[in-house]
């Protein structure tokens, strides 16, 4: 069983670094989980079941929009290109195999701080 006080210091972390990067938190969520133990799999479904109720990110989202860093009809957009990618990527990821999917996933991070350190 998962302990329940890790699951919300990942928890924490994830919101912490989702108001802080933007980055939505999933990043640190299946990081964590991962290092707990999990499979890639499991980590990624929990990851997403954790954003059905998107109440942290409601609040830090008004935040931003508070103080002019956010643009609703843009999310919006988003929101609905999230709906059909995360739907193929979900397709996509239950088709291959545990590492293969970890590996993805660390050169997906590895191209994105990459990207980061070096960008204009």
């Amino acid at each position: 069983m998962i302990e329940v006080l890790s699951l919300i210091i990942i928890g924490i972390f994830a919101g912490i670094f989702s108001g802080l990067f933007g980055i939505g938190g999933g990043v640190i969520i299946v990081l964590g989980l991962t290092l707990m133990g999990l499979s890639q799999h499991k980590a990624q479904g929990i990851s997403l079941g954790a954003f059905l109720i998107p109440i942290g990110i409601l609040i830090s989202f008004y935040e931003y929009y508070r103080n002019g860093n956010a643009d609703i009809k843009a999310s919006i957009i988003i929101a609905f290109g999230l709906i059909i990618g995360s739907y193929i990527g979900a397709f996509i990821a239950n088709k291959l195999s545990s590492i293969w999917l970890s590996r993805l996933f660390g050169i997906f991070l590895l191209v994105m701080a990459i990207r980061m350190i070096f960008k204009n």
